[in-house]
């Protein structure tokens, strides 16, 4: 991570901006920016090979949806190692850029059915066209050799391998989008919800108690890295009137298989 070293003897502090501020509101308006993310998943089976180019699937912007609370929590291991309230804002090196940004916080947000890297940022004024385009280098710069470069050495454990999750990629889709430019995209505009994905959960025989089968189907979607989802389930099965209407809406989340993996054509539940 590329921080100042602030050896100009006669430079005011940053925080001296700050000092006289009551609260973060009365910095300035927030503003979120947007760019692709690349990422790719190693399934358990290839966990022997080191390249990871090499044995790593890409994983598709809707796919990662489902993903998206083990990347968080990821994303928040990586930012509690800063150590100023500024985040990434504490080391952009252009003085006038950095005086209109308080803080820069990496994450990760869902639009359109889609995963997207994003920068969420407290400003403390109204950026001029060059310092739009100075930003989003800056955040170009960060994603490819600085904090993305960190983040995506670190692999994030989910139930079908390990995930690698990068802010940058080479490829001539990939730009950084302020949030009017964000909110103008095709993509953005999408109504119909992607499919779900359904993962394979092994209620198949066992004990067919209701509350059992919900027991297994939500640690199936939270080992799947869908925590969203199970807690969607969950709410949902409080609404159910009926044993059937419930199997009915736990079938809407897992694809039922036995304990060791097989997906016979259909099934009857062992009460």
């Amino acid at each position: 991570m590329d921080q100042n070293n602030n050896d100009q003897p006669n430079q005011t502090p940053k925080v001296a901006l700050y000092a006289r501020v009551a609260t973060e509101e009365q910095i300035g308006p927030l503003t979120t920016w947007y760019f692709p993310l690349d990422i790719k998943l190693r399934a358990n089976d290839n966990e022997d090979y080191d390249d990871i180019d090499y044995c790593a699937d890409d994983i598709d912007p809707r796919e990662a949806v489902y993903y998206k609370d083990s990347i968080l929590e990821q994303i928040e291991k990586e930012n509690s190692s800063f150590d100023t309230p500024r985040m990434l804002a504490e080391y952009i090196h252009d003085r006038d850029l950095s005086n209109k940004v308080y803080r820069m916080t990496p994450t990760v947000e869902e639009h359109g059915g889609r995963l997207w890297g994003a920068m969420v940022m407290r400003l403390t004024g109204d950026l001029t066209p060059d310092e739009i385009t100075g930003l989003k280098d800056y955040i170009s710069g960060q994603n490819s050799d600085g904090y993305g470069e960190g983040l995506e050495q670190h692999e994030i454990k989910v139930s079908t391998g390990e995930l690698y999750v990068s802010f940058w990629h080479s490829g001539k889709d990939y730009a950084v989008y302020t949030q009017e430019e964000f909110a103008a995209l095709p993509v953005n505009q999408q109504t119909e919800a992607p499919a779900r994905r359904k993962p394979s959960s092994p209620i198949i025989g066992a004990d067919g108690n209701i509350f059992n089968i919900m027991g297994i189907a939500t640690r199936t979607l939270k080992e799947n890295g869908m925590a969203e989802a199970a807690k969607e389930m969950r709410s949902r099965v409080t609404e159910s009137r009926s044993y059937d209407e419930t199997l009915a809406v736990i079938m809407d989340y897992v694809t039922p298989v036995e304990a060791g993996g097989q997906q016979p054509g259909g099934f009857t539940m062992r009460m």
